[in-house]
């Protein structure tokens, strides 16, 4: 049969069309596989399988100056309750309640959760060994490790309590009042609550977990026996979560730890670049178990709260606010290193009040310079007197002390740091001593330092540079405060060489370091608390700069209820600028990143 030309034409045609259709569906099947499989098989995951997210806590990272997270974050061994599958739930969660130390497993929801990661191996093979229904042992990504640094910085992660769900509720946050693909809460959600965690919760919590542990159900909801678990990574893009870079370096946070915890058991340190004004560390003590904070007890009912982050509380700074009474005298014209005044052991005013010197039988005949040195109170009595309250108010609000500021974090508010009373020179006295009407944080006390150190000129701390998206763009970024003259560079010049006098010959020797020398200033501050004999408690403090020349590193070290600065503060700064010093060498000699 002879085939016309119009058939050859429409064989031809179907032809193309059934090999592009083909062509098509291959692209549409490559597609599938390749761009949208991840999507596909996390959302075949959540339809068939019961899941467990497998981060402990999806969100950004909170990284050091150089890029390097804080929080020692790792895959660690961890146990996932599915409760669906448990059989006697109360029975279970005491068991884990016993085996782990926690009294959490049982407040959770009835999805599938992490009870707690991070396992040691005693608890590992405790827990082999229960073979509990509905408990399984599953690697899942810490982010809280034992290494943790900052942890009163970094702050911690919690449940949602009543208060704050219904603020999200009001705010159209969680899952019943979203009117958008807004990042969303559930009512066993966890929130940041303290510290950056906190502050930045609307940058760091992420959309969804980088990935997913998923376990075949049957229709019953029971695991299927052979199975087991298989991890399900969520597909790449945009997932919410943002990282927020601080100002901290990590290395020096770390020694600045160590010190204390040789130490400091109350306190706190802080270390500013001079140069900047920007916080390299800040930590305080006692610590607190981050990644599980129940576990340090009850938030303000701990013995010595370790939650609170003592860097930015406010403590009577005693002799340390000489340093600024010193600064403004010598601005004003009012006096000179080398004017000669004479301690008995006490101020005595006109109306017979009388103020002690620590040293009961009194300095003698010494310099303006020498009081510094030996922290003479009738000498700063009568300076203070000198300057009146207005003129040291004026002086404190220029090295920053009239307020509370922070670059990058909100700090509470409360009363003024300063308040001098109007009536009486008993006030002004005391103030100028650094007691009545004077409470800082150690924060500022470290930025008095860095002021002088950096040749009269304040500027504002800052704790974070910027936060960076999921695709490493900066989507919020800190700028520096504009510096601000507190004293001119010749009474900076003066004070420096008084600071010194301190550490080469004063109360401060303890805090002088080899080779590069050091400045600064003891305190013993009443602490206004007394202890169980009815005994006043002091509080130690030690502030101050590194190197002499051209200084880079102002510090101020708390140590609540220590004896005295010099022989309880002083040598943790000493240790602190040391371990400074050799890290500087061992970064110039290895040319390491973090050295930038």
């Amino acid at each position: 049969m002879q085939i016309r030309p119009q058939q050859v034409w429409r064989i031809s045609w179907l032809l193309i069309a059934f090999l592009l259709a083909f062509a098509a569906l291959e692209v549409r099947m490559a597609y599938i596989q390749v761009v949208k499989g991840p999507q596909y098989a996390a959302a075949a995951a959540r339809a068939h399988s019961q899941i467990v997210p497998g981060e402990q806590f999806p969100r950004g990272n909170i990284l050091d100056r150089y890029g390097r997270v804080l929080s020692d974050p790792g895959e660690r061994m961890g146990v996932v309750m599915f409760p669906g599958m448990v059989k006697d739930y109360e029975n279970t969660a005491r068991q884990l309640e016993r085996m782990l130390g926690i009294s959490t497993a049982r407040a959770q929801s009835s999805q599938p959760f992490i009870v707690r990661s991070g396992l040691n191996p005693s608890e590992v093979a405790a827990l082999t060994a229960a073979r509990l229904p509905g408990v399984y042992l599953l690697p899942v990504d810490d982010r809280y490790g034992p290494d943790a640094l900052a942890t009163h910085l970094v702050g911690y992660i919690g449940k949602i309590d009543s208060r704050t769900w219904e603020k999200l509720k009001a705010s159209g946050k969680t899952v019943e009042t979203a009117t958008n693909d807004q990042k969303v809460y559930r009512r066993d959600d966890v929130i940041g609550v303290k510290g950056i965690e906190a502050q930045y919760e609307d940058f760091l919590k992420a959309l969804e977990p980088r990935y997913l542990w998923s376990a075949t159900v049957d229709a019953r909801g029971n695991m299927v026996s052979g199975l087991g678990f298989n991890r399900v990574v969520n597909p790449p893009g945009d997932t919410g979560r943002a990282d927020v870079v601080l100002t901290v370096d990590r290395d020096i946070q770390e020694l600045v730890e160590r010190a204390m915890d040789r130490g400091v058991p109350r306190g706190a340190v802080v270390v500013l670049d001079v140069a900047t004004g920007e916080v390299l560390a800040m930590a305080s003590r006692p610590d607190y178990n981050q990644g599980w904070p129940a576990d340090t007890l009850e938030p303000g009912r701990a013995p010595d709260n370790p939650f609170l982050n003592r860097a930015l509380e406010h403590y009577f700074p005693g002799s340390i606010f000489k340093t600024v009474v010193a600064a403004a005298a010598l601005e004003e014209g009012l006096v000179t290193p080398q004017e000669k005044f004479v301690c008995s052991g006490a101020y005595v005013f006109d109306t017979g009040l009388s103020i002690s010197c620590w040293k009961k039988e009194g300095h003698g005949e010494l310099t303006f310079q020498e009081a510094l040195a030996v922290s003479c109170n009738p000498t700063f009595i009568e300076v203070g007197l000198r300057l009146g309250r207005e003129r040291l108010l004026k002086y404190a609000g220029r090295f920053g002390l009239d307020k509370d500021t922070l670059i990058g974090y909100q700090l509470p508010a409360g009363p003024a740091p300063i308040s001098i009373d109007r009536y009486g020179p008993g006030k002004v006295a005391n103030a100028s001593l650094g007691q009545e009407g004077v409470r800082l944080t150690p924060l500022q006390v470290a930025g008095i330092m860095a002021t002088v150190a950096r040749g009269g000129q304040h500027l504002s701390p800052k704790i974070v540079r910027e936060v960076v998206d999921s695709q490493g763009k900066v989507i919020k970024e800190f700028n520096s405060a504009a510096p601000v003259r507190a004293i001119s560079p010749e009474t900076s010049a003066l004070l420096k060489q008084m600071l010194e006098s301190v550490t080469t010959g004063g109360t401060g020797r303890e805090a002088w370091v080899t080779g590069w020398g050091s400045a600064g200033k003891t305190s013993s501050a009443e602490s206004g608390s007394i202890d169980q004999a009815g005994q006043s408690i002091t509080n130690a403090w030690f502030a101050g700069y590194a190197p002499l020349v051209n200084p880079r590193y102002a510090l101020a070290v708390l140590v609540e209820g220590g004896p005295s600065g010099g022989s309880a503060a002083a040598p943790v700064f000493r240790v602190i600028i040391e371990g400074i010093r050799e890290l500087e060498a061992r970064r110039a000699a290895n040319l390491s990143p973090s050295a930038r």
